[in-house]
């Protein structure tokens, strides 16, 4: 009985760190490097007020991936399945967290998308990597299984 309750003390915590990015952090040296670059580029300095809507970033990776079209079917097809997955479960995240009695949206909404697409949990972590890794680089991570 003891490794029941164990059991779900350590799915419990393993849940509530999901909610949590999971990028290491660059903050200080990205800190240091734009005050370092500031006064050369004034390009920078606009990065750090920031634009860092998702919604903009998936539209010009769309753009990105049309390009593609030409040269690459099946990297494009996957490519454009991440970027639309994200960009549901975005919109799905921001309407459960207007509900009070969601406890874990991040979790639900990235799980309720890849159910929607007839995939797994796997992907649905993988929805939730790929938002951070958008945020932060602005592409899409590279893949060996692109190609």
């Amino acid at each position: 009985m003891e490794s029941v309750v164990e059991a779900h003390a350590a799915d419990a915590h393993a849940i509530r760190d999901s909610e949590e990015p999971s990028l290491p952090s660059d903050e200080p040296e990205i800190k240091d490097a734009r005050r370092l670059f500031a006064s050369e580029d004034s390009e920078i300095d606009s990065d750090v007020t920031g634009d860092s809507d998702i919604m903009n970033i998936i539209q010009s990776c769309l753009k990105d991936v049309k390009m593609l079209k030409q040269h690459n079917h099946v990297r494009m097809i996957k490519m454009l399945s991440l970027l639309i997955a994200v960009s549901k479960y975005v919109n799905l995240r921001t309407l459960y967290k207007s509900i009070k009695a969601c406890k874990q949206p991040c979790l639900k909404a990235s799980i309720a998308i890849a159910r929607r697409m007839g995939r797994g949990i796997y992907f649905a972590r993988q929805i939730r990597y790929n938002e951070l890794y958008l945020l932060k680089h602005r592409h899409l991570p590279p893949r060996k299984d692109y190609t």
